[in-house]
């Protein structure tokens, strides 16, 4: 079982949080999102699952296999740096940065 924490709970993270949760080799653990109503909708929706507004408290939650960064693309790349400096799987969307001095 993979325990899967998913940062962006918008239009994109709300499908992946739902697909996560409804496969069987995968459970969501933890969601986070910058705004307090998208996260009392994931609690309302998930009742188990952590929900945080700085992402880095998910990153580091040791019981996160993996980390799917649904956010803006402006935050994804260091979003996805905290989490593989953590030692964290990834799953991202395209593109990963906005420049390539980024990458």
């Amino acid at each position: 079982m993979v325990s899967v924490g998913v940062v962006g709970y918008g239009f994109h993270g709300t499908d992946l949080v739902r697909v996560f949760h409804d496969s069987e080799g995968s459970a969501v653990v933890a969601v986070s999102d910058t705004d307090a109503r998208r996260l009392g909708d994931a609690r309302r929706r998930y009742p188990v699952v952590g929900t945080y507004i700085d992402s880095r408290e998910l990153v580091t939650r040791h019981d996160v296999d993996l980390v799917v960064v649904a956010t803006p693309l402006r935050t994804r790349f260091s979003i996805t740096r905290d989490a593989i400096n953590t030692g964290k799987h990834v799953l991202v969307g395209a593109p990963f940065t906005e420049t390539s001095a980024q990458g």
